[in-house]
């Protein structure tokens, strides 16, 4: 049996400053810190491979908004965990089965969720050029400064194909079949 065993690990910093000005009506200014680190597994069989990993980002924001001579500051702490585990087998020369878990534990301005995310998928080669490949899994939407500037993540992105990872707001979450 082939063996592999990989241990990537990925570390992110960011600082971006804003400010939006209508002036003598509105005017914000801030200042956005994010602290991202991920370590993953990945071991591998002849038939099996395994893939397991931890990320943990942290953002600290600070606005200052200004509304006619109604000043306003407000900081925000932004703080997304996961875990997640997934196996990958070839059953034989035709079939291949996905089978996975996320743990998600997301808390921010506006959402404090936890969702356990199952994964699965199962692609099955008909012929030369024709493949069915079928997929169900949960996934949720970690926390994003910009949408523009999305963080990178080492964790899989597709099951059989299917992309989970989508742009919605902070925490939420999506099934795919």
């Amino acid at each position: 049996y082939a063996m592999e065993i990989y241990l990537p690990y990925i570390h992110v910093y960011q600082n971006a400053e804003f400010g939006t000005e209508l002036p003598t009506v509105f005017e914000t200014n801030g200042d956005v810190d994010t602290y991202s680190g991920e370590f993953q597994y990945i071991h591998g069989w002849e038939r099996v491979r395994v893939v397991g990993g931890l990320r943990q980002t942290h953002r600290d924001q600070s606005e200052v908004e200004d509304q006619s001579g109604d000043v306003m500051n407000r900081t925000f702490d932004f703080d997304s965990t996961s875990g997640y585990a997934y196996s990958y087998w070839q059953a034989n020369e035709a079939i291949d089965i996905t089978a996975g878990v996320s743990a998600d534990w997301v808390e921010g301005r506006a959402v404090d969720t936890n969702e356990l995310n199952p994964k699965f998928g199962l692609s099955w080669q008909l012929g030369p050029a024709s493949r069915i490949r079928l997929g169900a899994f949960r996934t949720i939407q970690p926390d994003s400064f910009s949408r523009q500037d999305i963080q990178p993540r080492l964790d899989p992105t597709q099951v059989v194909g299917f992309n989970q990872v989508f742009s919605g707001a902070q925490g939420e979450t999506e099934w795919r079949y």
